[in-house]
């Protein structure tokens, strides 16, 4: 058969992301080919079947899938890394990939292509339905905001003289909320997942802090609103205290 259906998903998942997240979709398409075989089945369309790398980040946003599309920049793979220090070439190379060719899409071949995925929120459970057919993929974006403060000792330094990242942190968390409730669509969803302060012990008054925010929504107006309310709050958090505020971002993706 010339032509074929892309059938897949990933096989990596983020901590607590939800029973078979991704590799459902791998299992339908591995399925789907088994059966089809079996039964002695040809029809129109082959069925190829995949499943992708490095999908939720732990190295670089949607390396496998984007990888396989041809729009991951080798200055990307170059530069990818976990956080725990190892490079993403390091880890193919352990894997065992280091001279193996990526695999690249076959427009010619691969005429479409179908994922099925957990729903990972409560919708169709709540309406009572067994299935949902995507219409949009939502765009992600990602706020590193950073704190810079001083370190003192927390049982002498007294507060009014104190520059504390951490409290500062605490502030600008509360007074973003309604912000972004303000600037929010009806689906919108933002999340304040990843908070850090340093040195983190009790009795030492954070000299540091550091709040990763990640927002989503199908349009990119509506995700701009959202990333002005938040560069609004760090300006506005920015010198409180003593502290000082600013703000990078890590991540964009737009929506499709």
């Amino acid at each position: 058969v010339e032509r074929a259906l892309l059938i897949g998903s990933h096989t990596d998942t983020v901590p607590r992301g939800g029973w078979l997240d991704g590799a459902l979709g791998v299992i339908y398409g591995l399925e789907i080919a088994r059966a089809r075989s079996e039964a002695g089945e040809a029809g129109p369309l082959g069925v190829d079947v995949i499943s992708f790398a490095d999908e939720e980040s732990a190295y670089l946003a949607m390396a496998g899938s984007r990888s396989f599309c041809g729009v991951l920049s080798d200055a990307e793979l170059q530069a990818a890394g976990h956080e725990q220090g190892r490079s993403l070439r390091e880890a193919l190379a352990e894997a065992g990939y280091a001279d193996r060719p990526f695999a690249k899409l076959d427009p010619d071949r691969q005429v479409a292509f179908l994922e099925a995925h957990i729903e990972q929120g409560p919708r169709l459970e709540a309406e009572g339905r067994r299935i949902g057919v995507v219409t949009g993929i939502v765009g992600i974006r990602r706020i590193q905001v950073t704190f810079s403060g001083q370190s003192d000792h927390a049982g002498t330094t007294p507060m009014h003289l104190r520059k504390d990242a951490g409290a500062a942190l605490i502030e600008f968390c509360h007074q973003l909320r309604p912000r972004l409730e303000e600037a929010r669509d009806s689906d919108s969803v933002w999340n304040l997942g990843q908070v850090a302060f340093r040195p983190g012990v009790g009795n030492v008054v954070p000299g540091a802090a550091e709040v990763l925010i990640e927002y989503r929504d199908q349009s990119v107006e509506v995700l701009d609103r959202m990333e002005a309310e938040i560069q609004m709050a760090v300006a506005a958090a920015d010198g409180r205290g003593g502290v000082a505020v600013e703000a990078t971002q890590p991540l964009g993706l737009a929506p499709t």
